[in-house]
């Protein structure tokens, strides 16, 4: 199979982003922490920029669409039960060889919820739609060839927190949700870093 790189949600991550995705190894709702020890619990209404750090992300999928940009920003709810939305995921420079491709996110803002793990510091990334029916999804155009949605009703995703903390994807199930001649499924990898201090408590 070729590789269908793009991020898909976003992301998240957004990446988008984020997203893309069962609740992982979460053991406990978790607190978003400024630090290690947790002296300082994130502002309420934070607001979380992550860029992929290692582009481009990729959809194993076929044929093979790549994105070397995409960008997403997570808005902080409730720091204490680590809560919040994805309220955008971008994504730029995309093409299939020589074909421009264009991708988008849909049904934003997404739910976001981060959950404590074994690890201090560390947690899972939970992202779902707002409804059943409007899951994340990364819409895929290129030249009106290839026209195919892909995403799915739930993301988990692992959050490595730290000054410069990542959440990656790694392998996570897709399902196409609309498009003809699509592959009906796709495997998301991609790593989005942000600068803003993260630890889960």
């Amino acid at each position: 199979m070729k590789y269908l790189k793009i991020l898909g949600l976003a992301v998240v991550a957004a990446m988008a982003l984020t997203a893309l995705f069962g609740a992982g190894s979460a053991s406990a709702s978790g607190q978003l922490c400024k630090d290690s020890v947790c002296a300082s619990l994130l502002a309420n209404g934070t607001n979380i920029n992550g860029n992929i750090s290692n582009p481009p992300a990729k959809l194993t999928a076929s044929p093979e669409v790549q994105c070397n940009t995409s960008s997403t920003n997570i808005k902080v709810n409730n720091s204490i039960n680590g809560t919040g939305e994805v309220t955008a995921l971008t994504f730029g420079t995309c093409k299939t060889g020589n074909t421009a491709c264009n991708v988008n996110a849909l049904h934003l803002p997404y739910h976001a919820t981060a959950d404590f793990s074994a690890t201090t510091g560390n947690g899972t990334l939970t992202v779902t739609g707002k409804t059943v029916n409007t899951p994340p999804e990364a819409q895929v155009n290129c030249a009106g060839f290839l026209n195919c949605a892909f995403g799915n009703n739930l993301f988990s995703l692992p959050i490595v927190g730290s000054n410069t903390p990542t959440v990656t994807a790694n392998g996570v199930s897709l399902l196409k949700i609309s498009g003809f001649l699509c592959p009906a499924s796709a495997k998301w990898d991609a790593t989005y870093q942000s600068n803003t201090p993260v630890f889960v408590h």
